[in-house]
């Protein structure tokens, strides 16, 4: 009996997987591979476990370069995000009178998020390995996080939700918001000095 379970579990990533993939394609009939009932609701949170092994990959790579406290800020960052991005979206939802979609958005986001984090952690590994300049690096990074991180979120809103895309927009920016208050939060915790050089670099850019 146990044995059937995994196998249904398997098949069930597999095909969330190829749901999540379809996403990063853009390709509008990606919902289908979804599991959008309730009990698929519930096991989207999986996507938490599959995204863990992409950070220990990528924490091996960068553990001389370091603290243990800027692993730790990435690793509760892991766990915290998609239960706190689906316990405040289920009240913005209802706020913007489009939660009738809600539990879609909230499985497609969570399992989009599982080929975002490797692709994003297995590029920074390949770019910054120095067989390139810092400066290209830095730029193939901000176009791979701007599709990833920008066009195919959004896109995944307009796709779950079933809403314009202009108004998928605003979904967007609000996600940023939720995940950037976050990962503040964590950072004045564990890592403060990080977060005031940050702070200071965004209020005094370069020129």
């Amino acid at each position: 009996m146990a044995n059937d379970d995994q196998i249904k579990l398997s098949s069930y990533f597999q095909h969330s997987l190829m749901g999540a993939w379809q996403l990063i394609k853009a390709n509008p009939k990606a919902m289908d591979y979804f599991d959008l009932s309730s009990d698929g609701f519930w096991k989207s949170f999986w996507a938490i476990a599959l995204m863990l092994p992409a950070f220990v990959f990528w924490a091996f790579y960068n553990i001389e370069y370091n603290p243990y406290y800027a692993f730790m800020t990435e690793l509760l960052v892991i766990f915290l995000l998609l239960p706190f991005v689906a316990f405040v979206m289920f009240f913005f939802t209802k706020f913007m009178n489009i939660q009738d979609h809600y539990s879609s958005m909230i499985i497609a986001y969570n399992w989009v998020n599982v080929p975002i984090y490797w692709i994003i952690k297995i590029a920074y590994i390949i770019l910054y390995s120095g067989s390139i300049s810092m400066e290209i690096a830095s730029t193939v990074m901000m176009v791979i996080g701007f599709y990833l991180s920008l066009y195919v979120v959004w896109a995944t809103f307009k796709l779950s939700l079933k809403i314009s895309g202009l108004l998928a927009v605003g979904v967007l920016v609000f996600e940023l918001l939720l995940a950037a208050s976050m990962q503040a939060i964590i950072m004045r915790i564990f890592n403060p000095d990080e977060l005031s050089a940050m702070v200071a670099l965004a209020s005094n850019p370069p020129v």
